[in-house]
């Protein structure tokens, strides 16, 4: 670039455009802030704004401490105060004396019984080894167990009994079962689920000097009770054995965590009573004579079953009378008047498993859960389920049914949930009832609840009333094989039962007319 280019190039960049200056004077310059707000907000020129704000000001003036003295003693203020105080405290109390009315006059909570695990819900003896395959082996074994939490939650099952120890060393599961691995983990799942896990123990000749060791390493692993059968062992022997067995858990595990581990008499226990145990599986003799069937097992089961009441339940906790809480069973055929017996009466219901879906008898075959060929029993194809009755349908056919009186499980189901909201059907008095014919009915009555009353008719059809006292009502809370449905009212007074037909229904006082 020449000399002479140089120069005009400066001239030009010295020029100054009077537009651009202007807009450099206004951003150097300090901002008129009245520029940017609205007309009405401008300051006026005579001055009335500044006058306005002036007067805000000393509208939000505070007191000063001088001030709020001189309020502080000044006779009215002090009057106000006082009176605002007595006020407050003359409702303070009014209230406090309305509670204490209220508490005195208004009726009592009804007594709830303090009822340890083994004496509320039902109890669920399990052979592991034909309950549910895991594995395909073709055995039944824990893991299978732990898969059916739900089966069980959905019985209102409180505790499962298991017999899973290997009879030569109960120190150990029989292998087929599982591992002290398998055990722990089945505990653990199944306390979660707000269920105890009960093993079975066998006290043999082999066993006396042991056992000991043995319930301390399985409570250890996670068992909350046991249940002790005994084939060879004389009454003292095992009453020796069960007190201490019971000692030993209270001492070392329940004053711990207060879970109440207790040692349970199985029905091969050789006593038929002793302080020794906690609870004693009872099944009633039913040798009768000259006496009617019916007669002799609604007799047998009512001096078995009555003690089961609130004042025994506490009576095992704070006296002398340490006989065992019982867990009867009804023994009554057919199947589904027993297990309506079997839920309804004192005591904790103590069911085999397969009675949900009707199995019958002590001596039972593997658990039917679907109708595939392995009956859902095991996943191993090559097994198949033994033949069955023609009237024996899986859990899965019964639960497909629905409640139309054919299903065994529904029936079941509908029993122990009842059993489970009925105070009166986990802890009220047993009152036996004169229904006539074979029927066999009781009441069922805990204080200030609702009594429940039970009816099974084991024979022809027959009218009757089951009248309690002054409860002449019913609200029908399960049935089978009657015209009837849940809700429904009926008299008491005059009620029909078909043959083989259940009904449990709430009393209640007629209405005053």
């Amino acid at each position: 670039m020449s000399s002479g280019e140089n120069d005009i190039h400066l001239t030009k960049l010295n020029s100054v455009d009077p537009e651009a200056a202007n807009q450099e004077s206004a951003f150097s310059n300090p901002i008129d802030t009245d520029a940017f707000l609205p007309e009405k907000a401008k300051t006026a020129p005579n001055g009335v704004e500044a006058t306005e704000s002036k007067a805000s000001e000393e509208q939000f003036n505070c007191l000063t401490r001088e001030e709020l003295m001189r309020f502080e003693k000044d006779p009215a203020w002090v009057k106000i105060r006082w009176v605002l105080f007595i006020i407050l405290l003359v409702g303070w109390a009014a209230m406090l004396i309305a509670a204490v009315v209220i508490v005195v006059v208004e009726p009592k909570c009804p007594p709830i019984a303090d009822l340890t695990w083994y004496q509320d819900g039902v109890a669920y003896q399990v052979e592991v080894d034909k309950f549910l395959d895991s594995n395909g082996d073709g055995m039944g074994d824990i893991k299978g167990l732990e898969s059916k939490l739900d089966h069980f939650k959905d019985l209102s099952v409180k505790s499962v009994w298991i017999d899973a120890l290997n009879v030569n060393d109960q120190s150990q599961l029989r292998p087929s079962v599982g591992t002290l691995e398998d055990f722990q983990q089945f505990t653990k799942t199944f306390k979660a689920g707000g269920i105890r896990v009960v093993l079975g123990v066998e006290l043999n000749a082999a066993s006396v000097d042991t056992i000991e060791d043995i319930v301390k390493s399985w409570t250890e692993a996670g068992a909350g009770g046991f249940l002790m059968s005994s084939s060879d062992q004389s009454g003292e022997t095992f009453a020796d054995a069960a007190a201490s067995l019971q000692a030993i858990l209270d001492e070392q595990f329940n004053k711990k965590d207060d879970r109440a581990r207790v040692i349970i008499g199985g029905e091969s226990a050789p006593l038929n009573h002793s302080d020794s145990l906690a609870a004693l599986v009872s099944m009633p003799s039913y040798n009768c004579g000259s006496e009617s069937a019916l007669e002799c097992r609604k007799n047998k089961l009512a001096s078995l079953v009555t003690s089961n009441d609130v004042a025994h339940a506490i009576a095992l906790k704070t006296s002398d009378d340490k006989s065992p809480w019982k867990i009867p069973r009804a023994g009554l055929t057919p199947a589904h008047l027993n297990i309506a017996v079997q839920l309804t009466i004192p005591g904790t219901p103590n069911i085999l498993y397969g009675d949900e879906i009707g199995f019958t008898g002590s001596s039972r075959g593997y658990m039917l859960w679907d109708d595939t060929k392995t009956g859902g029993f095991t996943s191993n194809d090559t097994w198949s389920y033994p033949p069955l009755s023609n009237n024996q349908h899986s859990v899965l056919a019964q639960k497909a049914m629905g409640y139309d009186g054919t299903s065994f499980y529904s029936l079941f189901k509908d029993l122990a949930t009842v059993r489970a909201a009925e105070p009166s059907l986990k802890w009220g008095d047993f009152v036996s009832l004169d229904f006539g014919g074979e029927v066999y009915a009781f009441v069922r009555n805990a204080t200030d609840q609702a009594p429940v009353v039970v009816a099974v008719n084991t024979g022809d059809p027959m009218a009757g009333s089951l009248v309690f006292g002054e409860y002449s009502m019913g609200k029908i809370l399960v049935t089978s094989g009657v015209d009837l449905d849940m809700e429904d009212s009926v008299d008491l007074s005059a009620i029909y039962l078909p043959s083989k037909s259940v009904v449990v229904a709430s009393m209640s006082v007629p209405d005053a007319k």
